[in-house]
């Protein structure tokens, strides 16, 4: 029976559930978001259509995963850790969450400055966050862009330190995640 919960050291399926599908779905949004400038004429209000249905689905995945890092507590890092890395790591986080946040909440704001209403893949609407403004439409886009960048930036740095710690620092931080690497650790 799988462990559903997080424990001192470990992810539970839940949260290892809910890290991979927000990375895929982080993956399709940016994908979709800057692949719709070079897709052909008829194939752009789709894939614009599908960034932001992705862009809301990230918003209620992220919110889901908010309260449930709240509600089993993520597994410590390890003793022996050098302080900076754990800094690193908080600080990482901290603004992968930020910026998950941000980036679908922008997005959402330069659709109500259109004057339009964001949908989850045409099932659910959601209302308006403001009154449309043309005006503050390129302020919200520079804004959405901009955060998509840091956000995708974020994201590498985010790889690469996990790659760092399987492969350099040879510790269990990526085998947490991924645990069918846990027997190739266990066996060095």
């Amino acid at each position: 029976m799988p462990q559903w919960r997080n424990s001192s050291h470990t992810y539970g399926a839940v949260s290892l559930l809910l890290h991979w599908l927000a990375a895929l779905m982080v993956l399709v949004m940016l994908g979709l978001g800057w692949g719709r400038e070079f897709a052909p004429g008829e194939w752009k209000p789709i894939m614009v259509d599908l960034h932001k249905s992705t862009g809301m689905a990230v918003l209620l995945l992220m919110l889901f995963r908010l309260f449930w890092r709240f509600y089993t507590k993520p597994p410590l890092l390890p003793e022996d850790m050098p302080f900076k890395f754990r800094l690193a790591a908080r600080i990482t986080h901290g603004l992968l969450y930020f910026f998950l946040f941000a980036l679908p909440v922008s997005g959402w704001l330069m659709i109500s400055a259109m004057g339009r209403e964001p949908s989850l893949y045409g099932l659910v609407s959601f209302p308006a966050l403001m009154e449309k403004d043309r005006a503050l439409v390129p302020l919200f886009r520079n804004f959405h862009s901009l955060t998509a960048y840091v956000l995708a930036g974020l994201v590498v740095v985010h790889v690469s330190a996990a790659l760092a710690h399987h492969f350099i620092f040879k510790d269990r931080i990526l085998s947490r995640m991924m645990p069918f690497l846990q027997r190739n650790i266990s066996s060095r």
